[in-house]
């Protein structure tokens, strides 16, 4: 597996215009939600995600993304990808974040866009530290787990 952490960002329409473009997806018949946090529609979620980076002021950049993606010819069923994706979320520190998981089927690789909040449902700024050394690690146990 490989897991590609996308720069965080402050914008809120960024973060609209991530989830417009996977809802064209969706609409092409590439990509299906997989789950949201909050159990709520793929749309509603910049809403939901804007007023959690509002319940913290100091954090500059209140939203970022992971793309997961497997090898070419790899493939897991939409159980086994939502499995995995919430436990390399859980592991790098968002279990508690507001988030949207969608997996897109358009290339040789199927690949799920993890959208979220740099800020948990309390407040708390989630560290970023070492955030790649984690994900490599994380991404390793999680190969080994999956197969």
């Amino acid at each position: 597996m490989i897991a590609e952490i996308q720069p965080s960002f402050s914008s809120s329409a960024t973060m609209v215009r991530k989830v417009a473009y996977q809802l064209t997806k969706i609409e092409q018949g590439d990509a299906r939600v997989l789950c949201t946090s909050t159990n709520d529609e793929l749309h509603t979620m910049p809403e939901y995600m804007r007023l959690i980076a509002e319940t913290n002021e100091r954090v500059k950049l209140p939203y970022t993304e992971f793309i997961l993606s497997l090898y070419p010819g790899e493939i897991l069923t939409d159980k086994e990808w939502l499995s995995l994706a919430e436990k390399y979320i859980q592991r790098m520190g968002y279990g508690r974040c507001c988030y949207a998981v969608v997996l897109n089927t358009d290339k040789a690789h199927q690949h799920v866009h993890v959208l979220l909040t740099t800020i948990d449902e309390d407040g708390k700024s989630v560290s970023s530290s070492n955030n790649y050394r984690r994900s490599e690690k994380i991404s390793r146990e999680l190969e080994q787990e999956y197969g």
